[in-house]
């Protein structure tokens, strides 16, 4: 009986995954079990661990998936962690794994610290993603590293790496990155989980409270009284922590649920205020628009307005040349009419054109020398247009030979 309880962890090979012991917890080495022996890969690993960001902002998760390079390659068994990069190097874990979906197929390797995740069953799989977030210290640069496990005889030691993800707030890319070849990990004593067994010395104490320095538990190093014993006292502890882990999922799962309705409503309400925001821009750009019309009609009214008192302005400068005009005109005309005298008779033709014209005794029949009253100027009393028509009555009428004396040649 003994014998077959000591053999049957060895037979399974972790099939549940990785086991919550320091020195697995620290080394992600299958080789801790002596299954695997035999089974280490130093070639470059056919995995990939993809992330959906180049950096990270403090309290807000971030997924990486775990999958082989193309499709048709697929994996049993995996051991992955956030460790600090420094220098090229990997230093402590950094953050928490988070569960934001109902993947049953990993599981965190220690309840109590969720900084290690591993799977929960053998079968294959080719893709597993996993959320990370770091809720403290926004300074370091996070590198996601897992041991991948092809078969029993065939798998890869932390050789499967993420980029370098910075904090955003110094850093939005990391940049070019070559991962290293898989190295041989440091050796392992041989049989060490089956002296750990049989003797108890990484039993893990529920009851106390207190932790050891490095973040694991304290261990209770007094020996059991049997190994079967032991084993029966393990086997209750691992149901209970099993019980334990699921309620704490469960509670972890419904605080990520309220913590992801809080961001949706805090989203919301940013939208809600961006909407009011572009609504109350879009207001005041058609207030603008409206007063930009307004000013232009009023531009256009005034152009218009003066349009119409520069023509009424020319107009009225029309009217007062015109006024001159016959203002200078009736200057002109003034001397004549005052030679005329009061009166002005109007001439009496009593003889036709067609008939020869009378000799009157006082008009010479010839040119007489003209002697002017106007001193020496010959000049027409009455104006043009009415010595012109009279014309032909020049020889016949006394009216011509003195109001119209140059136009009838009489001097």
């Amino acid at each position: 009986l003994i014998t077959l309880l000591f053999a049957l962890p060895l037979a399974a090979a972790w099939p549940d995954g990785a086991p919550c012991i320091p020195t697995t917890f620290e080394s992600m080495n299958p080789l801790e079990a002596v299954e695997h022996q035999g089974g280490l890969q130093l070639s470059e690993p056919p995995y990939e661990i993809e992330t959906e960001q180049r950096c990270y902002w403090r309290g807000q998760p971030i997924a990486f998936t775990l999958q082989g390079k193309n499709e048709s390659i697929w994996f049993k068994g995996f051991a992955i962690q956030p460790l600090e990069f420094v220098n090229g190097r990997n230093g402590k874990r950094v953050g928490r794994l988070l569960r934001l979906d109902d993947n049953g197929s990993w599981q965190y390797q220690c309840f109590r610290f969720h900084d290690s995740a591993t799977h929960s069953h053998n079968q294959r799989k080719k893709h597993m993603k996993i959320w990370w977030r770091n809720d403290d210290d926004e300074s370091r640069t996070v590198q996601f590293v897992a041991t991948v496990v092809h078969s029993q005889k065939r798998f890869w030691v932390k050789s499967v790496y993420s980029r370098p993800i910075p904090p955003c707030r110094q850093q939005r890319d990391f940049g070019p990155y070559t991962a290293p070849m898989p190295v041989s990990p440091p050796p392992v004593k041989g049989f060490k989980m089956e002296a750990d067994r049989e003797f108890g010395n990484f039993f893990i104490n529920e009851a106390g409270p207190a932790e050891r320095g490095d973040g694991f538990p304290t261990v209770n190093n007094n020996p059991s009284p049997s190994f079967a014993a032991n084993f029966q006292q393990q086997q209750e502890s691992e149901r209970q922590r099993q019980i334990e882990r699921q309620r704490s999922e469960q509670r972890q799962r419904e605080m990520e649920r309220d913590r992801l309705n809080r961001e949706r409503e805090r989203a919301r309400a940013e939208d809600e205020r961006e909407a009011r925001e572009r609504q109350r821009i879009q207001q005041e750009r058609e207030q603008e628009r409206a007063r930009a019309e307004d000013e232009r009609r009023a531009r256009i009214q005034a152009e218009r307005v003066r349009i119409e008192q520069q023509e009424a302005r020319q107009r009225q400068q029309a009217q007062q040349r015109v006024q001159q005009q016959q203002q200078q005109q009736q200057r002109q005309e003034q001397p004549r009419q005052r030679n005329q005298g009061s009166f002005r008779p109007s001439p009496q033709f009593t003889t036709s054109f067609t008939q020869q014209p009378q000799t009157v005794a006082t008009i010479a029949p010839t040119r007489q020398p003209f002697v002017s009253n106007n001193n020496g100027v010959c000049a027409d009393i009455d104006p043009p247009s009415r010595c012109i028509p009279w014309s032909q009555y020049c020889q016949a009428s006394t009216y011509m030979h003195q109001y119209c004396r140059r136009t009838c040649h009489f001097c």
